[in-house]
């Protein structure tokens, strides 16, 4: 049999499953994995293009930042300028990490919204859009060393992961998630897991599948949050709506009564 031409689309190399399919097999599950990874991480990307418009629309709407950590925000920021910067110089491919870039530009947008919430510190504002300006061509310019990309790199997913303490803090204190998405917490979560296959079935470095470990966590205990806070302590309030439902039929058994005897006064 000649040997069949390669079809790659988006990425994804079909040859392998074409070929079987022909010989009237199943794919190697080695041919699998990959084709899934390839998917998953382009799923992945697409589902990154609006994975914070949620939070970015909670936020216009409400016109408030109740409940959010700012520097939560800042260190996640922060965070995936440094894991751009890393995966372009390690060469990774786009489909390993394209969700960083989309992520990225969200992040802008909604510290952009943060900050706008923050009249009084202006100055500081300031100073930190200065300092993160002069970080971003040094980080994107590829001519720091190998080590210190790595350093670099290394401690931003430490700082990731401690920079959502304080919104998990945060939630625990005040007993609420205030303005937190669930959508956005839930995808991100979901997304991290994802992230986790497609590391290890991409053989990307293992710093970066260490920190798709910790995302997990970090953002499987933020989202555990949102449902307790938001919905389970929410379902024991239905006794309240019971009794309130109660009190109504009371109402409505009385007005009866009342109209009864209205009618017997006037037949007398």
């Amino acid at each position: 049999m000649a040997k069949m031409d390669e079809l790659v689309i988006a990425g994804m190399n079909l040859t392998c499953v074409l070929a079987a399919v022909a010989e009237y097999q199943m794919p190697e599950k080695e041919c699998l994995l990959n084709l899934l990874a390839k998917a998953l991480g382009l799923g992945i990307i697409l589902g990154s293009t609006i994975l914070k418009l949620p939070q970015i629309l909670v936020i216009i709407r409400s016109n408030s930042i109740e409940g959010l950590s700012v520097a939560s925000f800042e260190i996640e920021c922060i965070g995936y300028t440094v894991s751009v910067g890393y995966c372009l110089f390690k060469n990774v491919p786009f489909t390993a990490y394209g969700e960083l870039f989309f992520l990225l530009l969200q992040s802008l947008i909604l510290m952009f919204l943060i900050y706008s919430h923050l009249p009084n510190q202006a100055s500081t504002t300031w100073i930190k859009v200065g300092i993160y300006s002069a970080m971003l061509p040094v980080l994107f310019s590829g001519r720091m060393s190998a080590e210190l990309y790595e350093t670099i790199y290394n401690a931003q997913t430490a700082l990731f992961t401690i920079g959502r303490i304080p919104q998990m803090w945060s939630n625990y204190v005040n007993q609420s998630t205030g303005q937190l998405s669930v959508f956005t917490t839930f995808l991100t979560f979901a997304g991290c897991i994802a992230r986790l296959f497609t590391s290890i079935q991409e053989k990307a470095p293992l710093s970066m599948a260490i920190g798709s470990i910790l995302g997990v966590l970090s953002h499987g205990t933020i989202f555990a949050q949102i449902v307790y806070y938001t919905y389970i302590r929410k379902g024991k309030v239905p006794a309240v709506a019971v009794s309130k439902g109660s009190t109504h039929k009371e109402e409505k058994a009385k007005g009866k009564e009342s109209k009864a005897k209205g009618g017997k006064g006037k037949s007398s």
